[in-house]
This record gives structure tokens, sequence and C-alpha cells, in this order.
């Protein structure tokens, strides 16, 4: 029972984080056509068993081309970078 909660929730998990990161990249980048690659930082990403394979899958779904889109890469130290990234992008807006 416990092992099918984990599993529901991480399916959950990557469905809604597929979401982001593709409506992100629709936004900013899919006018150009090109494969885009999206830094991921986090254990869940790096340590679970499967999890980024079925957030790529879900990506696929979203994005309409599997595994031609959007790349995902694991990087380190993505928090501060991306944090610093997002401030750049919200004052340029303003």
């Amino acid at each position: 029972m416990m092992e099918r909660v984990c599993c529901l929730v991480s399916r959950r998990s990557a469905c809604v984080a597929a979401s982001l990161i593709t409506g992100g990249v629709t936004r900013v980048e899919r006018r150009s056509k090109k494969r885009v690659t999206v830094a991921v930082d986090g254990s869940l990403f790096e340590k679970h068993p499967g999890y980024s394979r079925m957030l790529a899958k879900f990506i696929g779904k979203l994005d309409g081309s599997p595994g031609n889109g959007i790349r995902l890469k694991l990087t380190r130290d993505g928090s501060g970078i991306g944090a610093a990234v997002m401030a750049a992008v919200t004052s340029c807006e303003m």
C-alpha cells in the first residue's frame, strides 16, 4: 500500500514539474524551434529510480516531440544560479 502511494505521488510530481518546464520553455524559447536543454538540480531528479525518465516522458507528451524538443541535464548548485537568472528576468520585464 505504501509503495503504491509513493508511486502515485512521484508520478504526480513528475507531471506537475513537466507542465512547469514545458510551459516555461514554450513561452521563452520554442519560437526558434531548436532543441532546448533545461538544467535540473535536486536529489529527487538525481536519485529517485526512474524519476528522470518519467519526467522526460511527460515533457515529451506535453511538448509534442518526444525525445526531440526538450532535453534535461542534471546540474549542481542550480538553485542559486536559477534564483539569479529569475531575478534578472523579472527585473527586465518591469
